[in-house]
């Protein structure tokens, strides 16, 4: 849909400089400078105060290189509240987006909720998965605004509904 990708993201780029506070965008000063001049303004991950808790953590870190609906199998139905799926869906024809939130929806808990960005392809839940899926409009929207990153087009939570 986008024909000027420049234009987009010049746009969003030019928004993001504007209506944010740049000094506190980690994001925008890494792609800028390629490093951050202070680790302790930086990603919450590189943080040097969060480093014991995250090292706490990780025994609870799996790591998984099967795609999304092997590894979603391998769980019980209602075992995953929370899914941050990045921009996957942009990578992803419509029937495919389709039949992987269905299985989203089917395996997480009611209640649970879906995350994602969008890029250069608009996608978010389809109609046919009204009963299941819930769009979080205001919520998305919001979180959207205060999105660092420039290179999306717009930032999605859907909620799983109960069966």
């Amino acid at each position: 849909e986008i024909k000027d990708t420049g234009s987009f993201f010049y746009r969003r780029f030019r928004t993001i400089c504007l209506d944010s506070d740049v000094r506190t965008n980690f994001y925008l000063e890494y792609f800028l400078t390629s490093s951050y001049r202070d680790l302790h303004g930086g990603p919450p991950y590189l943080r040097p105060d969060n480093f014991l808790k995250i090292r706490s953590l990780l025994p609870r870190l799996e790591i998984q290189t099967e795609g999304i609906d092997s590894c979603l199998a391998r769980y019980p139905k209602g075992h995953f509240a929370h899914a941050n799926l990045s921009d996957i869906f942009e990578y992803l024809s419509e029937d495919e987006t389709c039949s992987l939130m269905e299985l989203l929806a089917a395996q997480m808990k009611p209640g649970g909720k879906i995350a994602y960005w969008n890029h250069l392809v608009p996608r978010g839940r389809p109609k046919s998965l009204s009963h299941v899926l819930r769009p979080l409009a205001e919520l998305s929207e919001t979180l959207y605004r205060r999105d660092r990153v420039f290179s999306y087009r717009d930032f999605l939570v859907d909620q799983v509904l109960s069966a």
